[in-house]
């Protein structure tokens, strides 16, 4: 008796770990306002079938959605942890006050849900200037700036992923043995060609 009811309860436990349903986004509309206040309002729908609170995060493309690390941190609304289900979820970016001197037309956004059990493979973790060690003989080193940096690693199935999806968009061609795109450009590097991947 006692290991059937030791094995029911393994079960129930796969059945809630595995049993989860991964958020879904939909609707995702982003227009500046016409006042001179250079705020973005973002609007989306979300759903997760399981009820859960959501921690609701938001990207930002310059180049139509070839990379999707423009600092986007400015912002408030249905946006962070403790966001649940429903439509018309409003984020409210300050783009004036984070890219003052900024303007384009090819600016793409994408509003992410996780609920606690898919983990974000995307998510972006805040580093602030400072010391730090680096190297084998743990040397100091002084970063006189703050940046961000991906939480977690890019598979290599990931970044086929982001090639693929950047091909079909004319994003990205091959040339030779490389696979190269434009990059318009930021505060550390300058505007041009870069080589993505080398065949």
């Amino acid at each position: 008796m006692k290991r059937i009811l030791i094995f029911c309860f393994l079960l129930l436990c796969y059945f809630l770990l595995y049993s989860n349903t991964v958020p879904v986004v939909s609707n995702v509309t982003a227009q500046q306002r016409g006042d001179g206040s250079f705020m973005v309002d973002i609007y989306y729908d979300v759903y997760d079938a399981d009820g859960d609170a959501l921690t609701i995060t938001m990207q930002v493309s310059p180049d139509n959605g070839l990379t999707w690390t423009f600092s986007c941190t400015q912002i408030s609304g249905d946006v962070g942890p403790n966001i649940y289900n429903g439509n018309d979820k409003h984020i409210i970016w300050n783009l004036g006050t984070e890219h003052p001197n900024i303007a384009g037309n090819n600016f793409k956004f994408r509003v992410n849900a996780y609920d606690g059990v898919n983990v974000d493979p995307f998510s972006w973790s805040f580093v602030p200037a400072g010391d730090y060690t680096w190297g084998e003989y743990n040397q100091i080193q002084t970063i006189d700036y703050d940046y961000m940096i991906m939480t977690y690693e890019v598979t290599n199935a990931e970044y086929k992923q982001f090639l693929d999806e950047a091909f079909v968009m004319d994003s990205i061609w091959i040339a030779g043995d490389y696979v190269k795109g434009y990059y318009p450009g930021d505060q550390y590097t300058s505007a041009g060609e870069q080589i993505f991947y080398s065949l």
